[in-house]
């Protein structure tokens, strides 16, 4: 590329490069002002960081967005006044942005100014129909003021769009409808997430009934992901309030095969051909504490039937030295059961172990096992028991039996196998 030389030769031409040079180097200070204003208000953390970013590019939308927001978030009533005039002059300043404006709406909800807040919504709304936080703001504020119809149309569309927003959908529909699950339904629709969400609220509530039946009016099939979360949390709080007929139905469809899964009066994997888990089993799966009396493995070598059994190794001299192992069971409270496990031993000396049924609402044992015999070919032991009225869930467990001192000697080995109840 050829280069050419310009020569100067008037006072007018030197004039004009110089105003072009002062122009110039004008438009590179405000940039680089500005420029620099913009990456202050990225990095602000501070209330005087935000206000030398404000100084240095006082029309830049996002460095007065930057600062409403450290402002806001002290909480002092001089700084969320401060905060709300920002947020005000970001909304004269980027009038398009509808994220200027749900800002804006939020930070005059929280200086008092409802209707203004409803306006700034309404504005944003109007900018971002189809965005859910924007419906979510919007829809809250008119419900708080008293526009049930209007503000619910709009959280039903926030929920719609994005399932983080059911839950607590869900939970101010029951609130305004008195906790009228049915017309929840009507107004959020009957589908599978405002469901799982009805479960969750429901059994917050210790309407336990009603939330499993929620629960289970789910589709068939394993869960999804969402759903199995909130399977999950309503799981836990069936067990918390000791609903154990409810959690059992609840774990069996979130960890089926049905006929593989925990029912009312059912023993899961009696015949431990699954193995067991030493750490992380669920809540009706076999569990076994940490420890290290006795040793606990799967015995493929003997077995009653099927293909495996439970094998356990006592070396100790200790009455407690011995991990608790168990399983959680459904059952029907006034009704009466039989267990049965089948057991090998080849132990050396000692007190022996036994088998308890255990209510699982308070841990007091309501019925025993003979103790097993010290060498014995594989035989059953049977414990008859009747379920308290005041649960409806007992624990089957392996303890000691009646060591007459702390020192009390157990060695050798035992193996248990094709453990099962049923109801008489």
């Amino acid at each position: 590329m050829a280069l050419s030389i310009v020569k100067i030769k008037t006072k007018t031409d030197w004039t004009m490069l110089g105003i072009a040079a002062v122009f110039v180097l004008l438009c590179v200070w405000f940039s680089a002002k500005w420029n620099f204003a913009n990456a202050l208000s990225t990095r602000a953390g501070q209330k005087e960081v935000a206000d030398l970013a404000v100084s240095l590019a006082p029309s830049d939308p996002q460095t007065r967005f930057a600062a409403a927001a450290i402002y806001g978030r002290t909480f002092e009533p001089a700084d969320l006044d401060r905060s709300l005039a920002e947020y005000e002059r970001v909304a004269a300043l980027s009038p398009n942005n509808f994220l200027c404006w749900l800002e804006l709406g939020r930070a005059r909800e929280r200086n008092g100014d409802r209707s203004g807040a409803e306006l700034a919504l309404k504005r944003a709304l109007e900018l971002a129909p189809n965005y859910a936080d924007v419906q979510w703001a919007y829809g809250n504020t008119l419900v708080r003021a008293g526009k049930v119809d209007e503000g619910l149309a709009q959280i039903n569309s926030a929920a719609r769009t994005n399932v983080r927003f059911v839950l607590p959908a869900v939970g101010i529909a029951m609130e305004i409808f008195a906790g009228d699950a049915s017309v929840v339904r009507q107004q959020l629709g009957d589908t599978t997430a405002v469901n799982m969400a009805l479960a969750d609220y429901l059994a917050r509530q210790k309407r336990f009934d009603e939330a499993v039946a929620a629960w289970r009016s789910k589709p068939a099939g394993p869960p999804d992901a969402d759903v199995k979360d909130l399977g999950n949390r309503l799981l836990s709080s069936l067990l918390a309030a000791k609903q154990y007929r409810a959690a059992s139905a609840v774990f069996s469809d979130l960890y089926g095969p049905q006929d593989e899964s925990p029912a009312v009066g059912r023993i899961l994997d009696g015949g431990f051909e699954a193995g067991v888990k030493l750490k992380g089993a669920r809540d009706f799966e076999w569990q076994i504490a940490e420890g290290a009396e006795p040793q606990i493995a799967i015995s493929r070598t003997q077995k009653h039937g099927g293909d495996n059994s439970l094998y356990l190794v006592f070396n100790t001299t200790q009455a407690a030295d011995i991990r608790p192992l168990g399983q959680l069971v459904a059952v029907e409270p006034g009704a009466v059961y039989d267990v049965e496990i089948f057991y090998r031993s080849e132990l050396k000396k000692g007190v022996t172990v036994r088998w308890d049924i255990v209510n699982a609402m308070d841990g007091v044992a309501i019925a025993s096992s003979e103790p097993i015999e010290l060498i014995s070919d594989w035989k059953a032991l049977s414990i008859k028991f009747t379920a308290p009225a005041s649960t409806d869930g007992v624990i089957l467990r392996l303890v000691r039996d009646r060591c007459p001192s702390p020192v009390c000697p157990i060695s050798g080995s035992v193996w248990f196998d094709d453990v099962s109840i049923k109801k008489l």
